[in-house]
């Protein structure tokens, strides 16, 4: 089934030509919003993470870091891997003014009433509506043509390939958290419609506050393809 908020009431941007936006049921319900390419025949999940401040680590952790990380691509590479490709994009998104505003209150050391701290209050009112924050989103792909036992083992079609994306999401989850990187979560699908039509609409639209609002794909990552 389809999901709302993309090609719906309206042409499905050029950029997304082909494309399906897919919400495959599991037990409790919608769960994984799914991109489908017909023309390249791959079925997409998407997953958000974060990490630490990379470069204030130590040299020492910087690097057992690093050869985690590399540990997973080279288990994504693998001979007979299911995965497609796995790509990382950073968004640059507008931030939220409460939040700094709320950080400041609960550090202050002084009376909120005292000269020093309205003076601070104004200057952090003024930056919060110039502040941005950067989310890092990791999407998966399979592709069906690569992957027919596979997907045939989860039922054929595309409640077979979404099944065997499920999987591979999952399984890429458990990595992500084994190489210390936070993972927020896979998209449902609405929120990986909001991120495709944030990414390439002329006319975005949604609220300020939305969290996967964002006005543009800001840098887009290197790929790693299987095979």
């Amino acid at each position: 089934g389809g999901a709302p908020g993309l090609g719906r009431g309206r042409y499905m941007p050029a950029a997304l030509s082909g494309c399906r936006l897919l919400a495959p049921t599991a037990a409790g319900g919608p769960c994984l919003g799914v991109l489908h390419d017909a023309r390249a025949r791959t079925y997409t999940g998407v997953i958000a993470v974060s990490g630490a401040a990379f470069a204030l680590l130590e040299v020492e952790e910087r690097q057992r870091r690093i050869a985690a990380w590399s540990a997973l691509l080279s288990s994504l590479a693998r001979e007979g891997s299911a995965v497609h490709r796995l790509q990382w994009v950073e968004r640059d998104l507008p931030g939220e003014p409460s939040e700094l505003s709320a950080h400041m209150t609960s550090c202050l050391a002084v009376p909120p009433d005292a000269p020093a701290a309205r003076s601070y209050a104004e200057v952090v009112e003024r930056a919060g509506r110039l502040t941005r924050s950067h989310q890092v989103l990791l999407a998966l792909s399979i592709r069906a043509d690569r992957s027919t036992r596979e997907i045939r083992a989860f039922g054929g079609g595309d409640r077979g390939a979404c099944g065997l994306l499920s999987r591979e999401i999952r399984s890429l989850q458990s990595a992500l958290f084994g190489a210390e990187i936070l993972v927020q979560g896979a998209l449902a699908p609405r929120m990986l419609a909001g991120v495709l039509r944030q990414a390439i609409d002329e006319w975005p639209t949604g609220t300020p506050g939305d969290a996967m609002q964002a006005d543009g794909v800001r840098a887009q990552g290197s790929t790693v393809s299987a095979g």
